[in-house]
C-alpha cells in the first residue's frame, strides 16, 4: 500500500487537468440567500434607550449626580 489515497498521484506522475465537467456544476452562489416570503416579519428594533428600564427610585438617584 502506498498511501496515497484514490485520485491521489504518485511523485512523479503527471497531474492530469480537470474540466469543469468533473467539478460539477458551478452556476450561482455556494451559499445563497434563502429567499424571504411576503410572511417573514421584520427583525426586532434593537435600538431601544435603557433609560426605560430603570425604575423612578434610581432616576431620581441619577438627578443628583452631576452628568458625566
Amino acid at each position: 500500500m502506498s498511501g496515497y489515497f484514490d485520485g491521489m498521484t504518485e511523485p512523479g506522475e503527471p497531474i492530469e487537468e480537470r474540466d469543469e465537467e468533473d467539478l460539477g456544476e458551478t452556476e450561482g452562489p455556494i451559499n445563497p440567500d434563502p429567499p424571504h416570503s411576503a410572511g417573514t416579519p421584520e427583525p426586532p428594533n434593537l435600538d431601544v434607550d435603557p433609560e426605560q428600564f430603570i425604575d423612578e427610585d434610581e432616576k431620581r438617584g441619577r438627578a443628583d449626580e452631576p452628568p458625566s
